[in-house]
C-alpha cells in the first residue's frame, strides 16, 4: 500500500475514533449506533490487506458494540439482475 493510501486510512480511522469519543461523551442510557459504510475495491490486494489487518481489529474491540458496519464492494464488482454481485477480472 502506498504512503498516500496509508495516510488516508489513518485519517479515516482517526475521524471514526473522534466520532466514537463524541458518542461516549454524549450518550445517555439509550445506546446510539454509528453507521459506517466501507467501500472497497473487489480483488484489490490493498483492500484485502486493509480489511484483514485493520478492520478486523474493530471486531476485537469494544467499538463494535456501537458500530453498524456495512461492506460495499466497489470497483471490480458488478451487480447482476438477480441482485447478486460478481467480480470482474
Amino acid at each position: 500500500m502506498d504512503p498516500k493510501s496509508k495516510a488516508r486510512l489513518l485519517v479515516l480511522f482517526n475521524i471514526f475514533i473522534f466520532i466514537y469519543s463524541l458518542h461516549q461523551a454524549s450518550s445517555s442510557n439509550s445506546e446510539k449506533i454509528v453507521s459506517v459504510e466501507l467501500y472497497y475495491e473487489t480483488l484489490c490486494p490493498d483492500s484485502v490487506d486493509f480489511i484483514l489487518n485493520q478492520v478486523v481489529q474493530l471486531f476485537q474491540s469494544p467499538l463494535i458494540s456501537v458500530v453498524d458496519l456495512k461492506f460495499v464492494p466497489y470497483g471490480n464488482a458488478r451487480l447482476r439482475s438477480n441482485h447478486t454481485i460478481i467480480c470482474q477480472r
